[in-house]
């Protein structure tokens, strides 16, 4: 049993001095026990620590108050009548609306046994008496601080759930949008090549008679017609080639193949390139390149997109293949340079992202969708290599390429 002498003068430290408007609710202690002294020592102790208190003379009274109330905390006797501590205990901690609120027994006993099956039923700690002011103030303070600490954490984790919930949700629209965008671009890919092609076709045909009939004077108009159909034909292939990327579809078909074979195909198809802006091409390799096993018609498709892409932001210039074989790293190295206008250094992180342009007024001046860059990008990265950059404003560009020389 606790006396009143057992308390003494209270010292409030500056942490338990809260201003108005930051005071929160106070922590509210149902005490139970069927000894009156008892509970109003305990009670006026609790309330001048400021919790609000609440009283209960036997488990059963206790059991109601709590379904009631809800209260932070309870300080249960266990030698009571009618229905005694562990009871209580046991029917609080089976309920779901009070399984949660930390019980602290309050006993004479010295049993460990007792003390087990005070454990066993779910009690958070256990108070002996004669009770002590400093001992059950630290265990009633620590006891509340964890139960606030895991209801916070039961808050964040919902709230964490909700939004891993979300972000799911939203991942699966943008896949749905993404997949939806893709199939959209393939099938327009394909719809719109076949009546493309017939326009080149005939326009060719076109360019044909009138130059066996001396009708010279059309004959650079349809040439135009050509060379503009050519363009978007070679752009809907690079959209079709992204799209394939970007849903995971785009394959590699590995071969042995020569790559000084290939160098001569790329020039071939390259040098009419050069006439346009006056350019100058020159093709350095070093002795004995030898073959490799990859892709080769994404890496031929690769040099392509440098050198054209070099040939359309250069006038009266030069543009360099290089091509080594590294032999130590088993490597193939590419490199094409040119000196042309070059690329700002705030745009050098982008210009591998589609549909980029080095400045969204250069559309108007140079032919290109943006996509030539991107799909070198993305062909290294499938064929196990990388593509990096280095250029100057008004200097010209570097573009260079690390291929394995056949994969892992």
């Amino acid at each position: 049993m606790m006396s009143s002498s057992t308390f003494p003068p209270i010292e409030k430290s500056p942490s338990c001095l809260k201003n108005e408007e930051e005071k929160r609710e106070q922590d509210t202690i149902l005490v139970v026990d069927d000894m009156p002294a008892n509970l109003g020592v305990l009670s006026d102790f609790l309330r001048s620590h400021e919790f609000k208190v609440l009283i209960a003379k036997d488990g059963q009274a206790a059991v109601k108050k709590a379904e009631k109330a809800h209260p932070d905390l309870i300080l249960l006797d266990i030698m009571m009548p009618i229905m005694d501590g562990f009871e209580a205990c046991r029917i609080l901690k089976s309920q779901a609306t009070t399984k949660d609120i930390p019980v602290i027994f309050m006993t004479a006993l010295a049993d460990s046994v007792d003390k087990v099956k005070g454990f066993e039923l779910g009690a958070a700690d256990y108070i002996t008496k004669p009770i002590q002011q400093e001992e059950v103030l630290a265990r009633i303070n620590n006891h509340i601080s964890l139960r606030k600490l895991r209801c916070e954490l039961e808050v964040r984790n919902m709230q964490l759930e909700k939004r891993n919930m979300e972000h799911q949700e939203a991942r699966h629209i943008a896949e749905a949008a993404n997949h939806a965008k893709n199939a959209f671009l393939a099938t327009m890919s394909h719809e719109l090549r076949t009546p493309l092609n017939a326009i080149i076709g005939y326009t060719d045909m076109l360019r044909e008679d009138a130059q066996d009939s001396g009708m010279n004077d059309i004959v650079p108009d349809l040439n135009k017609i050509t060379h503009a159909g050519k363009q978007l034909l070679d752009l809907i292939g690079d959209v079709l080639d992204i799209a394939k990327i970007e849903s995971g579809k785009m394959e590699t078909h590995l071969h042995a193949f020569s790559i000084t074979q290939t160098l001569k195909e790329v020039e071939t198809l390259f040098r009419p390139m050069l006439f346009q802006h006056k350019n100058q091409l020159q093709i350095k390799t070093s002795e004995h390149l030898g073959s490799m096993y990859s892709d080769e018609k994404k890496i031929r498709q690769m040099i392509l997109n440098l050198l054209c892409n070099a040939a359309k932001f250069t006038k009266e210039g030069e543009i360099q293949l290089n091509v080594k074989h590294d032999e130590q790293q088993h490597l193939l190295l590419i490199e094409v340079r040119d000196t042309g206008i070059g690329i700002p250094p705030e745009k050098v992180n982008t210009i591998f992202q589609p549909f980029t342009q080095v400045d969204t007024s250069y559309s108007r001046q140079y032919d290109g969708s943006g996509l030539g860059l991107a799909i070198c990008e993305h062909y290294c990265r499938l064929l196990g290599g990388c593509i990096t950059v280095e250029s100057h404003v008004n200097s010209g560009s570097v573009f260079s390429i690390q291929l394995p020389l056949s994969p892992n």
